[in-house]
Parts: structure tokens; sequence; C-alpha cells
């Protein structure tokens, strides 16, 4: 029994020696944490106040209250306008740098999302490679049809005709080349155009097929937005046409026949129309900026609010569908189109040309020599050693 009690006291005892260890290791924590708190404080503190405010702010205590020195009031001063200075470059750090990690973060948003457009991009191309392959295969049934039907090999002959069936299979696929802002190289281009309905074209018009068939195609067919630039389409049949919004830079059109064709809105920047059959033609609000209109048949054509700036005029035929209303909306648009006489205002009035005299309201012919050499533009009839610069009379 004794025994007993005597074994609890010592359990209590050995109990009790453990609780002090741990509440002095807890103590010395605490003291620890303490010490640290301190020192980052003095540290915090040294770095916002510093050695020197502090010393200096010594100085003035032991000095107060009547023996307060300049010297130590100038020095509290600067040490203070130092800290506060340091303070503010160091807040500014501090506030710049989200600033910098969401200018980061922006720009890495911004390349993915131009990496999604380029895959978009290039996912579509592969899609419209597609139509190319059916187009071909089309191409091929319609060379197959000719061969069938013993059709001839002359350029237009009434029976180099194809069947109405693949005359549709040409418009589903025309509809399905929409205009897209495809990318050139690596750059994805501004203006949406459709280099596939400029392809089909080229293969149809250069087919020869007969002219009542292509009356067909171009009726159900859809050329708008096509792209053709730098194409050489020289003496292809492309009456009657919807070629709107397309654009032909820099294309060669010598003797093309584009009569009733609608261009409106179109860019024939830098073509060369030599002789090219305009009659009938909607070439309104389309740009002609450095085109070369030599032996053009304008005859009817809506010319309307279209840009002839640069654009190098030889012709004696030049009707266009204007009204007094409209002369306001030309102004400007025939700067610096150039025209082959001194006198083209008067011929084009002997030619009956409608609303040429409130052009000449306008526009005056500088009568300032130039030469041109147009050994380069393939046309027998129409010579043009010299041109002279339209301008603006306001």
């Amino acid at each position: 029994m004794i025994q007993g009690k005597h074994n609890s006291i010592e359990q209590l005892q050995n109990e009790n020696e453990t609780l002090k260890v741990k509440i002095d290791e807890l103590e010395k924590s605490k003291r620890k944490n303490q010490e640290r708190k301190i020192s980052l404080t003095k540290w915090v503190g040294s770095i916002f106040i510093g050695k020197d405010l502090k010393h200096s702010l010594n100085n003035l205590y032991e000095e107060l209250p009547n023996n307060v020195t300049k010297i130590t009031i100038a020095d509290v001063t600067a040490n203070l306008i130092w800290r506060f200075t340091r303070i503010g470059i160091f807040a500014v750090i501090i506030s710049i740098i989200p600033i910098w990690l969401l200018f980061q973060q922006n720009r890495k948003i911004e390349s993915q999302n131009g990496l999604i457009k380029e895959q978009s991009y290039l996912a579509e191309a592969s899609r419209r490679s597609s139509l190319v392959f059916i187009m071909s295969n089309i191409m091929d049934n319609m060379d197959a049809e000719l061969k069938t039907n013993n059709a001839s090999e002359e350029p237009y002959h009434p029976s180099r005709k194809i069947s109405n069936v693949t005359i549709g299979r040409l418009a589903a696929l025309s509809q399905s080349m929409k205009p897209i802002n495809y990318m050139n190289s690596d750059t994805i281009l501004g203006e949406a155009l459709s280099p596939e309905r400029g392809l089909l074209l080229l293969s149809l018009a250069n087919s020869f097929l007969s002219k009542e068939t292509y009356s067909k195609i171009f009726e159900k067919c859809n050329f708008n937005y096509s792209d053709l630039n730098n194409a050489n389409l020289n003496n292809l049949y492309l009456k009657g046409a919807s070629l709107n919004g397309s654009s032909f830079e820099n294309a060669s059109l010598i003797r093309t026949n584009l009569n009733e064709v609608n261009l409106s809105r179109g860019k024939l920047i830098g073509a060369d129309l030599t002789e090219a059959d305009c009659r009938n033609a909607d070439l309104s609000s389309t740009n002609l900026n450095n085109t070369t209109l030599v032996g053009v048949d304008f005859r009817g054509t809506d010319l309307r609010l279209s840009n002839l700036r640069n654009s190098l005029i030889a012709f004696d035929v030049f009707s266009l569908r204007i009204t007094k209303q409209e002369i306001d909306s030309m102004k400007a648009k025939l700067s610096y189109a150039k025209v082959d006489k001194k006198d083209w205002f008067e011929v084009q009035s002997k030619n009956e040309v409608g609303g040429i005299r409130e052009l000449e309201s306008i526009y005056f012919v500088d009568t300032t020599y130039v030469h041109v050499d147009f050994t380069d533009k393939k046309s027998d009839t129409y010579e043009v050693p010299q041109y002279y610069i339209m301008k603006s009379a306001n």
C-alpha cells in the first residue's frame, strides 16, 4: 500500500518535471518570437526612420527645450526629407510590381489570342484546300463532258457547252468559297477576299466555253470579292460577271470583255485595261488609281464616285452616267488622271459625253508635256507618245 503511494508520488514528480521542461521551451519560443518581432520592427524602423534620423532625433531631445541649435534642426529636417523621399521611392517600386505583372500577363494573353487566330485561319485554310480539290474534280468532269459531246477546239464555239448539273455544282462551289481575311506568308490581311473564287473564275474563263454557257455560269455563280491580284486575264470573256468588291491590283486585262460586268467597289489599282470592252459596266466607287485606260470602250459605263487618280486615260468615247447633283461628289476623283489630248474636254464634248461640261468646271488639263513609252503595252491600234495631267480647278 505504502509502496503504491510512493510510486504515484514519483510519477507525479516526473510528470511535473516534464511539464516544467515544456513550459520552459514555450517561454523560450515566445521570447525568441518577441525578439524576432523587435528585431524586425527595428529593421523596418531603420528602413523608414534610419540610424541618421534616429541619431538626429536623440540630439534634438537632448537639446530640448532651450538649447536647440540650428545644426540639430537642419540635421533633423534633412533626414526627414530624405526619409520621406526614400519611402516614396520604395512605394513607387512596390506599386510598379503589380503593374509590370499585369503588363506581362496582357502580353501573354495577346500572344495566345494571336496564336488562336492563326490556328483558326490555318484550320479554315485546310477546309478551303478541300474546296480546291472539289473544284479540280468538277473541272475534270467538265472536260470529260466536252470530250463526250465532241466539242470543237475553237474558242467560244457553240458546241463548247456543259450541262446545267455541272453549272449548278459550280454555283454551289462558288458560294462555299467565302471571302476571308486570309494569311499571306505570316501576315493576316485586312481585307476579306476569296483567292479560291479568283482561281475558279480564271479556270472557267480559260476554258473558252460557249458564250451562252458563260451567260448561265455568270448568272448563277458568285464571284464577288475575288482575289485576282496580278492575274493575267488578257482577251478573256467575262461579260455579265458579278465581281463586286473584287481586287485586280496590277492585273492585266488587255482586250478583256468586261461588258456589263459589275465591278462596283472593286480595286483596279495599277491594272492595265488597254482596249478593254467596259460598255455598260458598273464601275461605281471603284478604285482605278494608276490604271492604264488606253482605248477602253466606256460607253454607258457607270463611273460614279470612281477614283481615277494618276490613271492614263486615252479614248475618244467616254460616256458617263452622271447628273448635276452628283458633280460635287466627283470632286478630286479625277485629280492627276492622265489624258492624251490637250483639248480632251472638247473632244469628249463633240462626242456628246454626258456631264462633260460639269466635269470641265471642276477640272482642267495641264498642258505640260510628258513623254510616255508604250512599246510594252502590246497595242497596235493605240499609241500615246505623250500625255497631260488633269488637275482640280479649285
